[in-house]
């Protein structure tokens, strides 16, 4: 598994059902604000998709990281991840192309096969077949990435602007299962599990060995905890913790009985949710801690659409207080990209 010590934002734009909420227009200004204020801070800022969850989860991650992309100069984005098969693969090709050119290679896209069958049936994408749709859609995206000629509804079509970095830094593949392993080391990608598996991390880096890839496994921690900073914990879990809760309890609402994840919490409560550890909120002091065990940081600052002003004061916090304490320690890639 890649050792990597990294911070990131994560934005998921989820909206519990109050009028203590920011509004849709609230949350996505300061979800722009932050991810510019993340700039040359933290190393990552995280999108992903989902639809019709009845709760806001985002729906647009290419648009989301084109905005990111606009507003920052060296942090890097990841769509995490794409659903794949939900969409045309000259499309998806075309727009990993113009993340890589405007962003001179700070976007990656993980491209997933998904878990929700109603998303198929709005999408009307076979879902009986869907591994054998997503290895299809995937050869194409590729072909067409690396400039080759592709026959695509009875046309010859190609890409005019190809990117400018290698494709496995601007593509890899998710998903928590040994075919998706398979998947991403036949591609000769990245692959970025929901969860660690040993077995799966051999399978992987065997078959990458045998095709002659060089193939990175990154996998989260083994429990990873959705975090905000503050000085008084106990009164933000006592304000705020129905917002945590609701994002928790919709992410159950929405996942397949077959899906494991770092992620998985059955909490009911508020009290329960805080006592398993998948949302924290600690102290300065704690949250270093925190990194120095984990090597990772994911701060989810407009969670459950609480108000921004909760999500300000950790990124104010964590920039005052713990950034100083860890940047000897984060990866320089976040802040060193380069651009073309």
């Amino acid at each position: 598994m890649e050792d990597t010590h990294t911070t990131s934002l994560i934005f998921h734009t989820r909206r519990y059902p109050s009028s203590e909420t920011a509004s849709s227009n609230q949350l996505h200004h300061e979800m722009h604000q932050m991810i510019r204020w993340a700039d040359s801070k933290l190393n990552f800022c995280a999108f992903s998709e989902h639809h019709i969850s009845n709760d806001g989860f985002m729906s647009s991650p290419m648009l989301a990281s084109a905005l990111a992309v606009g507003c920052t100069n060296k942090l890097l984005i990841r769509n995490a991840a794409v659903l794949a098969p939900l969409h045309d693969p000259l499309e998806i090709a075309e727009q990993i192309t113009m993340l890589d050119l405007l962003s001179g290679g700070r976007v990656k896209t993980i491209l997933a096969l998904g878990y929700r069958e109603c998303e198929y049936q709005l999408f009307d994408v076979d879902w009986e077949h869907r591994g054998q749709v997503f290895n299809e859609k995937l050869e194409v995206i590729l072909q067409l990435l690396n400039g080759e000629t592709v026959s695509y509804h009875g046309l010859e079509i190609k890409l005019e602007h190809l990117p400018v970095s290698p494709i496995n830094e601007i593509v890899g593949i998710g998903g928590n299962s040994r075919p998706a392993a398979r998947r991403a080391a036949r591609a000769g990608l990245d692959y970025h599990p929901a969860f660690h598996c040993a077995d799966t991390e051999v399978e992987y880096h065997a078959l990458c060995n045998k095709q002659k890839v060089d193939g990175r496994y990154y996998a989260p921690a083994d429990k990873l905890s959705f975090l905000l900073i503050h000085e008084d914990p106990d009164k933000v879990w006592h304000e705020h913790g129905k917002f945590m809760l609701f994002d928790a309890m919709s992410y159950q609402n929405i996942s397949h009985t077959s899906r494991v994840s770092c992620r998985e919490c059955d909490a009911e409560t508020v009290q329960g949710l805080r006592e398993s550890g998948a949302y924290s909120v600690l102290t300065p002091d704690e949250a270093i801690k925190h990194f120095n065990t984990d090597n990772s940081m994911v701060i989810n600052p407009l969670v459950g659409g609480m108000h921004p002003d909760i999500g300000w004061n950790t990124l104010e916090l964590y920039h005052s207080k713990v950034y100083p304490a860890i940047v000897s320690q984060l990866d320089r890639d976040g802040f060193d990209a380069v651009t073309h």
